[in-house]
């Protein structure tokens, strides 16, 4: 918790970035029907939104999703899971894809959740690593999805388990829980060599 705090000063205290403790019409420019705004039913909310650039010049936006979920029990019980998320704008718009390492499944509910907010066909679920590591792959251009999923795509999936999508001239990441945001930087410099891929397949 002390690291995600001082992270947050962090990039707060950063000219290069611009902050924002809360940020609902940014929320709103998204779908809640794909990964990782259909993970929470409830209701979503983002906290600690930080803007800026990578060192590649693509414009990067972090921050954390609350996803609120019900519990057992009472009606109205409810909690929220947290994710870290990042979101990469590109210069060109992609199909609708998403890949989501097989570690992140029960936070999907089984996925039982919409990756995407179109119809994209069968979910196809490809070898990763062990036994247990896979990916699960949906997208409205299958023919895409084969060509990108490269080498070097798979060995960007290996560790940490993680998932993204595209939104039309967008990428999406998220992990599981309230990372500090230099972690969730980290997840964005590699959607941002994912998004070198995805751009020549």
């Amino acid at each position: 918790m002390f690291e995600v705090r001082k992270s947050i000063r962090q990039f707060r205290d950063d000219p290069a970035w611009t902050f924002q403790r809360k940020a609902r019409d940014y929320l709103a420019e998204f779908d809640r029907g794909g990964y990782p705004f259909s993970l929470g039913p409830r209701g979503n909310f983002i906290r600690n939104l930080a803007r800026g650039r990578l060192a590649s010049g693509r414009p990067v936006s972090l921050f954390h999703l609350g996803a609120w979920v019900r519990t057992g029990g009472a009606p109205s019980g409810e909690h929220a899971r947290v994710f870290g998320v990042a979101v990469l704008e590109l210069d060109l718009v992609l199909p609708a894809t998403a890949f989501t390492h097989s570690g992140l499944a029960y936070f999907t509910k089984n996925w039982s959740r919409p990756a995407l907010p179109c119809p994209a066909g069968t979910v196809t679920v490809l070898p990763l690593q062990g036994p247990n590591d896979r990916i699960h792959r949906c997208s409205t251009d299958p023919a895409f999805a084969d060509a990108v999923y490269t080498l070097q795509l798979r060995s960007l999936m290996r560790t940490p388990a993680f998932g993204w999508r595209t939104d039309n001239n967008r990428l999406i990441g998220w992990r599981f829980g309230r990372r500090p945001l230099t972690q969730i930087l980290a997840l964005a410099e590699r959607l941002n060599s994912i998004a070198d891929l995805l751009s020549n397949p």
